[in-house]
Protein backbone atom coordinates (compact mmCIF):
# COMPACT_ATOMS: atom_id res chain seq x y z
CA UNK A 1 0.00 0.00 0.00
CA UNK A 2 1.30 3.21 -1.31
CA UNK A 3 4.82 1.65 -2.35
CA UNK A 4 5.44 4.05 -4.99
CA UNK A 5 4.52 7.32 -2.97
CA UNK A 6 6.90 5.86 -0.09
CA UNK A 7 9.88 5.44 -1.96
CA UNK A 8 8.94 8.60 -3.97
CA UNK A 9 8.85 10.79 -0.24
CA UNK A 10 11.83 8.62 1.14
CA UNK A 11 13.75 9.87 -2.08
CA UNK A 12 12.84 13.79 -1.11
CA UNK A 13 13.90 13.34 2.63
CA UNK A 14 17.73 12.01 1.16
CA UNK A 15 17.88 14.81 -1.46
CA UNK A 16 17.04 16.80 1.59
CA UNK A 17 20.00 15.27 3.51
CA UNK A 18 22.22 16.14 0.45
CA UNK A 19 21.30 19.89 0.72
CA UNK A 20 19.19 19.77 -1.96
CA UNK A 21 16.60 22.75 -2.48
CA UNK A 22 14.02 24.30 -4.11
CA UNK A 23 13.56 28.08 -4.40
CA UNK A 24 14.87 27.54 -0.51
CA UNK A 25 12.34 25.43 -0.01
CA UNK A 26 13.24 22.16 1.70
CA UNK A 27 11.57 18.87 0.17
CA UNK A 28 12.31 16.98 2.78
CA UNK A 29 9.83 18.61 5.29
CA UNK A 30 6.74 18.35 2.64
CA UNK A 31 8.04 14.37 2.73
CA UNK A 32 7.94 14.18 6.57
CA UNK A 33 4.65 15.68 6.62
CA UNK A 34 3.31 13.57 3.92
CA UNK A 35 4.89 10.33 6.32
CA UNK A 36 2.66 11.85 9.26
CA UNK A 37 -0.66 12.17 7.26
CA UNK A 38 0.43 8.03 6.21
CA UNK A 39 1.24 6.81 9.18
CA UNK A 40 -2.36 8.28 10.32
CA UNK A 41 -4.41 6.42 7.35
CA UNK A 42 -2.00 3.45 8.09
CA UNK A 43 -3.13 3.04 11.64
CA UNK A 44 -7.13 3.31 11.02
CA UNK A 45 -6.35 0.86 8.29
CA UNK A 46 -4.86 -1.33 10.96
CA UNK A 47 -6.80 -0.54 14.00
CA UNK A 48 -10.61 -1.09 12.53
CA UNK A 49 -9.89 -3.76 9.79
CA UNK A 50 -6.78 -5.66 11.55
CA UNK A 51 -6.22 -5.95 14.62
CA UNK A 52 -8.41 -8.57 16.78
CA UNK A 53 -11.32 -7.43 18.65
CA UNK A 54 -10.19 -9.20 21.64
CA UNK A 55 -7.87 -6.21 23.42
CA UNK A 56 -7.67 -4.55 20.52
CA UNK A 57 -5.72 -0.94 21.83
CA UNK A 58 -3.11 -3.65 23.76
CA UNK A 59 -2.19 -5.74 20.34
CA UNK A 60 -1.83 -2.53 18.38
CA UNK A 61 0.53 -1.48 20.46
CA UNK A 62 2.20 -5.15 20.37
CA UNK A 63 1.88 -5.13 16.27
CA UNK A 64 3.92 -1.11 16.61
CA UNK A 65 6.71 -2.87 18.53
CA UNK A 66 7.21 -5.58 16.38
CA UNK A 67 7.08 -3.29 13.08
CA UNK A 68 9.37 -0.61 14.46
CA UNK A 69 12.08 -2.07 17.29
CA UNK A 70 13.48 -4.55 15.76
CA UNK A 71 14.74 -2.85 12.14
CA UNK A 72 15.30 0.45 14.57
CA UNK A 73 17.88 -1.72 16.86
CA UNK A 74 19.84 -3.13 14.53
CA UNK A 75 19.82 -0.11 12.22
CA UNK A 76 20.97 1.95 15.69
CA UNK A 77 23.67 -1.40 16.19
CA UNK A 78 25.28 -0.65 12.46
CA UNK A 79 25.45 3.12 13.61
CA UNK A 80 27.20 2.20 16.56
CA UNK A 81 29.61 -0.07 15.49
CA UNK A 82 30.56 2.09 12.93
CA UNK A 83 31.06 5.20 15.04
CA UNK A 84 33.99 2.74 17.30
CA UNK A 85 35.15 1.51 14.84
CA UNK A 86 35.78 4.96 12.71
CA UNK A 87 35.58 7.54 15.01
CA UNK A 88 33.53 9.48 13.06
CA UNK A 89 30.67 11.32 15.56
CA UNK A 90 32.28 10.74 19.04
CA UNK A 91 28.63 10.10 20.56
CA UNK A 92 28.54 11.31 24.51
CA UNK A 93 27.81 7.80 26.58
CA UNK A 94 25.79 7.79 29.55
CA UNK A 95 23.09 6.03 30.54
CA UNK A 96 20.41 8.37 30.20
CA UNK A 97 22.02 9.02 26.48
CA UNK A 98 21.91 5.42 25.73
CA UNK A 99 18.58 4.54 27.81
CA UNK A 100 17.03 7.44 25.25
CA UNK A 101 18.13 6.25 22.09
CA UNK A 102 16.45 2.77 22.85
CA UNK A 103 13.47 4.18 23.54
CA UNK A 104 13.22 6.85 20.77
CA UNK A 105 10.67 9.30 21.96
CA UNK A 106 13.13 11.30 24.02
CA UNK A 107 14.69 11.72 20.89
CA UNK A 108 11.93 14.08 19.69
CA UNK A 109 13.09 16.74 22.49
CA UNK A 110 16.70 17.14 21.83
CA UNK A 111 15.44 21.10 21.38
CA UNK A 112 15.19 20.27 25.46
CA UNK A 113 17.21 17.05 26.41
CA UNK A 114 21.11 17.41 26.43
CA UNK A 115 22.63 18.74 23.58
CA UNK A 116 20.80 20.09 20.32
CA UNK A 117 21.60 18.10 17.26
CA UNK A 118 21.11 20.64 14.71
CA UNK A 119 24.61 21.85 15.37
CA UNK A 120 26.30 19.24 17.38
CA UNK A 121 25.22 15.82 16.84
CA UNK A 122 26.54 13.86 19.91
CA UNK A 123 24.13 12.82 21.76
CA UNK A 124 21.19 10.74 19.17
CA UNK A 125 23.39 8.10 17.07
CA UNK A 126 20.50 8.25 14.34
CA UNK A 127 19.27 11.90 14.17
CA UNK A 128 16.64 11.67 11.99
CA UNK A 129 15.10 9.21 14.51
CA UNK A 130 13.78 12.63 16.31
CA UNK A 131 11.05 12.31 13.50
CA UNK A 132 10.21 8.44 14.13
CA UNK A 133 9.91 9.58 18.31
CA UNK A 134 7.26 11.83 17.14
CA UNK A 135 5.36 9.24 15.30
CA UNK A 136 5.49 6.71 18.27
CA UNK A 137 3.61 9.37 20.11
CA UNK A 138 1.08 9.18 18.03
CA UNK A 139 0.91 5.56 17.88
CA UNK A 140 0.16 6.02 21.44
CA UNK A 141 -2.43 8.33 21.33
CA UNK A 142 -4.42 7.57 17.53
CA UNK A 143 -6.39 4.30 19.08
CA UNK A 144 -7.88 6.74 22.31
CA UNK A 145 -8.87 8.89 19.66
CA UNK A 146 -10.08 6.37 16.99
CA UNK A 147 -12.66 5.26 19.59
CA UNK A 148 -13.50 8.83 20.93
CA UNK A 149 -14.88 11.08 17.83
CA UNK A 150 -15.47 14.30 21.06
CA UNK A 151 -11.79 13.61 22.00
CA UNK A 152 -10.36 13.32 17.76
CA UNK A 153 -11.67 16.43 17.34
CA UNK A 154 -10.84 18.50 20.44
CA UNK A 155 -7.25 17.03 19.96
CA UNK A 156 -7.19 18.13 16.24
CA UNK A 157 -8.11 21.68 16.92
CA UNK A 158 -5.82 22.27 19.69
CA UNK A 159 -2.88 20.42 17.46
CA UNK A 160 -4.23 23.14 14.67
CA UNK A 161 -4.38 25.78 16.69
CA UNK A 162 -0.76 24.95 18.01
CA UNK A 163 0.01 24.47 14.56
CA UNK A 164 -0.49 27.72 12.95
CA UNK A 165 0.64 29.79 16.56
CA UNK A 166 4.01 28.27 15.07
CA UNK A 167 3.99 29.07 11.29
CA UNK A 168 2.94 33.18 12.39
CA UNK A 169 5.88 32.40 14.78
CA UNK A 170 4.04 33.02 18.23
CA UNK A 171 5.58 30.02 18.96
CA UNK A 172 8.96 28.14 17.66
CA UNK A 173 8.32 27.44 13.78
CA UNK A 174 10.48 24.83 14.09
CA UNK A 175 9.99 22.74 16.89
CA UNK A 176 5.64 23.26 16.90
CA UNK A 177 5.23 23.57 13.54
CA UNK A 178 7.47 20.37 12.05
CA UNK A 179 8.36 17.41 15.65
CA UNK A 180 6.89 18.14 18.17
CA UNK A 181 4.07 15.89 18.29
CA UNK A 182 1.62 18.74 20.28
CA UNK A 183 1.42 20.75 16.71
CA UNK A 184 1.64 18.27 14.24
CA UNK A 185 -1.22 15.68 15.70
CA UNK A 186 -3.30 17.01 13.44
CA UNK A 187 -1.11 15.71 10.25
CA UNK A 188 -1.74 12.10 11.70
CA UNK A 189 -5.66 13.07 12.19
CA UNK A 190 -5.98 14.05 8.48
CA UNK A 191 -4.69 10.54 7.71
CA UNK A 192 -7.56 9.11 9.65
CA UNK A 193 -10.38 11.21 7.80
CA UNK A 194 -9.25 10.50 4.60
CA UNK A 195 -9.62 6.78 5.49
CA UNK A 196 -12.67 6.70 7.30
CA UNK A 197 -14.03 8.96 3.89
CA UNK A 198 -16.58 10.79 5.85
CA UNK A 199 -18.73 13.49 4.02
CA UNK A 200 -17.80 16.13 7.13
CA UNK A 201 -14.27 14.66 7.53
CA UNK A 202 -13.66 15.99 4.06
CA UNK A 203 -15.11 19.17 4.30
CA UNK A 204 -12.63 19.73 7.12
CA UNK A 205 -9.51 18.24 5.07
CA UNK A 206 -10.39 20.60 2.67
CA UNK A 207 -10.29 23.24 5.04
CA UNK A 208 -7.49 22.77 6.87
CA UNK A 209 -4.91 21.83 3.65
CA UNK A 210 -6.05 25.14 2.18
CA UNK A 211 -5.47 27.04 5.78
CA UNK A 212 -1.77 25.02 5.66
CA UNK A 213 -1.11 26.47 2.51
CA UNK A 214 -1.89 29.52 2.83
CA UNK A 215 0.09 29.51 6.55
CA UNK A 216 2.58 28.22 5.19
CA UNK A 217 2.93 30.63 1.94
CA UNK A 218 2.33 33.48 3.81
CA UNK A 219 5.23 33.08 6.49
CA UNK A 220 7.94 31.41 4.02
CA UNK A 221 10.15 33.95 4.63
CA UNK A 222 10.25 33.53 8.26
CA UNK A 223 10.53 29.93 8.43
CA UNK A 224 12.89 28.90 4.97
CA UNK A 225 15.66 28.37 7.24
CA UNK A 226 14.17 26.97 10.21
CA UNK A 227 13.68 23.51 8.98
CA UNK A 228 17.68 22.50 8.34
CA UNK A 229 17.28 18.64 8.99
CA UNK A 230 14.32 15.40 8.72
Amino acid sequence: MFGYLRFFLAILVFLSHVGFRVNSLNPGVFAVVVFYILAGYVTTYLFFEVIPQKRKILNFYKDRVIRIFPLYLIILFLTLLFILITGYGKPNFNPTNTLSNLFIIPLNYYMYIDVNILTEPKWPLIPPAWSLGTELQAYIILPFLLLSKRLFFISFFISFIIYTLANISFLHPDYFGYRLICGVLFFFLIGVLLRKKEKKSLKLIYFTIFFEAFMLFATKSINKDSYTIE
